[in-house]
Parts: structure tokens; C-alpha cells; sequence
């Protein structure tokens, strides 16, 4: 399959801002923080190349994760591979359709139904049913050109095997669809623990999904992925990012309580101005207490990483048309190493 790979500059009322656009690849970077999460909230922010006023067919776009850069959820062999599929599904043969829509001068492509998926190399595809549609906005055009978002959040257990819930999130109504969503946008519905709330509006929840198996046994998901299929009408994606909200701890396993009956501390056995740092063990905890000060994270608890905590890229580091195809990307901020077009 042929592929673009490049970077473009788009004008947004005067204010230009760069995208990688891309069409018929996959785009990779290695989590800072390796696979050692129990829950993560992935996300990018993107507009689609139009095909004038006229559907597209049969288009990919996957947003997850997978096990390493050589065997991405797009190859033919991948190892492991988690996320969602946000035009139907991607197993061969499924409807997948971008349905034009004018919305009074702010178009948007209305796409068929996504799934959340798993793929492993022995196993192949598992699929959800129904996780959500959202609207993908028509690039460069319209009264107001327009960026939009979408959020996928997996929750797995402390094992990090077994079903995983899964929730998507993104624009879905006509009115919001009229919005631009900038980066610090993006950031913002990142950072945020529950639904992402921009511009005082809550984005849409595709159903909560927890009907599909995640593991590490093929290997861990360490690696943010994102694939568009279509090369001949390019995914322009204006940032990307990865937040981890629960690490996990102790090789693997996160140690919260060994008491049966769980933990429970209702801080009624502590002195009025005594709790500083290191507190008491409470009822049915493993341990004492801790309140880390603000070095330790930044808008989301247990944060890790570099730089700030956040993996983030906006492509603005990047000089117009510097992309090609074969080649490795910067660093960018908080990832633990290059980025790759596959």
C-alpha cells in the first residue's frame, strides 16, 4: 500500500499550526512508562481530508496500543495490539463508512459505528460490540476549520489481565461540531480523570465496554498507536497524547490492601495537624499512608513520566514537509524514545 507521511501547516484564523499528515500507515511511539499501567487515557486530535461533499469508503482509523514498534496492531503479525476502532470494525469484510454531512457550513464526516478491539498474533481479531460513533471534521474547510478529539480510556485489573473496560470519548453533536479544538484543548480533556469537559461541554461517551480480554502475554502494550488506512484522503493529526492515571507497582501488581474486606481509614485516628507525610496504617491497609507535595505529579494522581509527566506532541517542532517516508521522528516531549512511521 502506498502511504503519505509529511508534515503540513494549516491557518486556523491566522493562526498556523502545523499536523502530520498521514495516509496509510501507522504512526508509533513508545510510552515512557512502558506497560507498567492499570489505567491509561490515549487520545488525538484530528480532521480528515475531504473527498469533496462525497462519503469515503471503507477507511481505518485505529487509536490504541501495542506491543513494541516491529509488530504494530496494523501488520499482518502483531504481537498484541488494544484500542479502539473508530470507523466500525477492522476485521475484513466489516461496513466501514465516513458519511458526508454539510452541518450548516461545518462539515463532518458521520462515521459507522466503532468497536473496541484486541488482536494477537495466534488469536487474531476480537471485537466489542457498539463503543460509540464521533464526528471526524472535514480538514481545511468549512466557515471555521476545525480539529476534533478523541479519547480512549482502558481500565485493566491489578493483575493486568482478564476483560478490560474500555471507554471512548468524542464529539458527537452538530452544535459542538461548529467548535475548533485546539491542543491546549486536547491537553486539558487529556489531563482530566472523568469525561473530558471542553468549552463547558461534556464530550460524548461511546457504551462502556468490558466484554474484551487484555494481557500481556504476547507482549506488553507499551506503544501508542495510531492507523489511518485511506491514502488517498490523509488523517491530518494535530497532537497526540498519553496519560497514565494508575501505575502499576511492586513488578506488575499494585499493592493496595491485603486485608480482607478491603481499606478503609476514616482519618478520625489522627491528631488535628499531625498528618504530614507518612501516616498510619489504618484499617485493612498493607502499609502507612503517604501525601506526595506537587513535585510528584501535575494534574492527574500518580502520574508518571518525564517532562511534566505527560507525553504530549503537536508536531510544532517539526518544519513543513520534513517527513518522509522511512525515517524516525524527534523525540518530542515526555516519550522514552523516537516515534516511527511504519
Amino acid at each position: 500500500m502506498p502511504f503519505t507521511a509529511s508534515i503540513i501547516q494549516r491557518d486556523f484564523t491566522t493562526v498556523f499550526d502545523n499536523a502530520l499528515k498521514l495516509g496509510g500507515a501507522s504512526y508509533l511511539r513508545a510510552l515512557a512508562y512502558g506497560g507498567g499501567w492499570s489505567r491509561i487515557r490515549i487520545g488525538a486530535l484530528v480532521a480528515v481530508t475531504p473527498n469533496s461533499t462525497i462519503n469515503i469508503s471503507d477507511a481505518v482509523l485505529t487509536i490504541g496500543l501495542c506491543s513494541g514498534k516491529n509488530y504494530p496492531g496494523s501488520s499482518n503479525c502483531t504481537l498484541s495490539a488494544f484500542g479502539f476502532s473508530c470507523i466500525g470494525s477492522p476485521v475484513q469484510g466489516s461496513t466501514r463508512l465516513l458519511t458526508y454531512t454539510a452541518n450548516s457550513g461545518y462539515p463532518y464526516f458521520n462515521p459507522t459505528t466503532g468497536v473496541i478491539f484486541r488482536k494477537t498474533c495466534p488469536i487474531g481479531y476480537q471485537v466489542s460490540a457498539s463503543a460509540g460513533a464521533f464526528f471526524l471534521p472535514l480538514a481545511g474547510t468549512g466557515t471555521q476549520k476545525r480539529r476534533f478529539p478523541i479519547y480512549v480510556d482502558i481500565t485493566r485489573s491489578l493483575g493486568g489481565a482478564g476483560l478490560a473496560t474500555v471507554n471512548a470519548y468524542g464529539v458527537t453533536v452538530a452544535a459542538t461540531g461548529q467548535l475548533d479544538f485546539r491542543p491546549d484543548h486536547f491537553q486539558d480533556g487529556l489531563d482530566q480523570i472523568g469525561t473530558p469537559t471542553i468549552y463547558n461541554t461534556a464530550l460524548t461517551a461511546g457504551a462502556t465496554i468490558s466484554t474484551i480480554s487484555i494481557g500481556d502475554e504476547f507482549g506488553p502494550l507499551d506503544t501508542f498507536e495510531i492507523f489511518w488506512s485511506s491514502s488517498t484522503f490523509p488523517l491530518e493529526i494535530y497532537a497526540i497524547g498519553a496519560v497514565v492515571i494508575n501505575p502499576t507497582q511492586n513488578s506488575g501488581t499494585m499493592d493496595v490492601y491485603t486485608d480482607t474486606g478491603g481499606g478503609f481509614d476514616i482519618l478520625s485516628q489522627y491528631q488535628p495537624g499531625t498528618q504530614v507525610t507518612d501516616l498510619a496504617f489504618g484499617t485493612g491497609f498493607s502499609g502507612a499512608g503517604t501525601i506526595y507535595g506537587a513535585s510528584y505529579g501535575t494534574t492527574v494522581i500518580n502520574m508518571l513520566g518525564t517532562s511534566g509527566g505527560v507525553p504530549m506532541e503537536n508536531f510544532e517542532q517539526y518544519t513543513t514537509g520534513s517527513i518522509v517516508s522511512g525515517v524516525t521522528l524527534n523525540a518530542g516531549t515526555g516519550w522514552s524514545n523516537y516515534g516511527t512511521i511504519y
